[in-house]
């Protein structure tokens, strides 16, 4: 199946929110004796204001759309997830020193590739921007179709509302993933002014 060509909708989708996306969950991360970076880069109080707090709102709003959300996703969650059924698998994680950040720590792009299937769907890391994880899924996986690179912004709360007016898009018209992705960038992007 040549996805790149099907009418995706959001039940569709799943999306996997690595980062900590509650005040308990950000302390927990901070406190861990993982290898993290995100929690101690970011300040609760800048991460609840900027992040958590309008956050909500969105994600309870996707879900309501029919996507399936996963929050505070590990290593071993994110493996969990791959053994679903979905078309399209939105990472939205921490990219530090090309290794992604899942809620339980970093791990090698290699490594994220080794659980990887070979499956068909379309693994959205526009969020991460993980450009070493892209290219080895690319190269390695070639039954998936990869999007990334395409869209440089590293803002969550930006990704988050990028999201939630992608995944109403997909609710409301007959679109393609990617298609949905482009109209999204170019008219979100102009709404926000950023």
């Amino acid at each position: 199946m040549e996805l790149s060509s099907v009418i995706i909708k959001p039940a569709d989708c799943i999306l996997a929110i690595a980062i900590p996306t509650t005040k308990k969950s950000f302390l927990a991360n901070l406190n861990s004796v993982n290898d993290i970076d995100f929690t101690r880069r970011n300040l609760l109080q800048m991460h609840t204001k900027e992040f958590i707090k309008p956050a909500k709102g969105a994600i309870k709003r996707i879900i309501n759309k029919g996507v399936e959300i996963h929050k505070d996703v590990s290593f071993n969650d994110f493996n969990n997830i791959l053994k679903k059924n979905f078309k399209a698998l939105i990472l939205f994680a921490h990219n530090f020193n090309d290794r992604i950040e899942f809620y339980d720590g970093l791990y090698e792009a290699q490594t994220v590739n080794a659980i990887i299937p070979n499956k068909v769907f379309i693994f959205d890391l526009n969020s991460c921007n993980c450009d070493t994880l892209a290219e080895l899924v690319s190269a390695t996986k070639t039954n998936i179709v990869t999007k990334y690179g395409q869209y440089r912004k590293t803002i969550p709360l930006y990704w988050i509302l990028f999201y939630e007016y992608f995944f109403e898009l997909l609710n409301q018209k007959q679109l393609t993933y990617f298609d949905a992705m482009q109209y999204t960038y170019n008219n979100f992007s102009k709404k926000l002014l950023i």
